[in-house]
């Protein structure tokens, strides 16, 4: 990834914790959407897209994160919590 594109991509992922921390979940998805087109062989705005997505998506994203990073700690918490609380149908 270019230093250009790394920038974007930090600038779009500290814009969607600043949101989410306002409770403007749709904004903080959009910014992690923006974050993952920037930078979709990181595994950060994976996990945040996750964090601000529900259901199918959200397992869907934490698996692409352990794709990136199977050692990844917070993918792997999040993929044990959406187990225990959000099991499939």
């Amino acid at each position: 990834m270019n230093d250009d594109r790394f920038v974007k991509c930090r600038i779009a992922l500290k814009a969607a914790h600043a949101a989410l921390k306002r409770g403007e979940r749709q904004e903080a998805r959009r910014q992690a959407l923006v974050a993952v087109q920037l930078a979709p062989d990181r595994e950060e705005p994976w996990l945040l897209l996750a964090m601000v997505s529900g259901g199918k998506p959200k397992l869907k994203y934490v698996k692409k994160a352990l794709e990136i990073n199977p050692k990844s700690k917070h993918a792997l918490e999040m993929l044990a919590w959406i187990r225990k609380n959000e099991p499939e149908k």
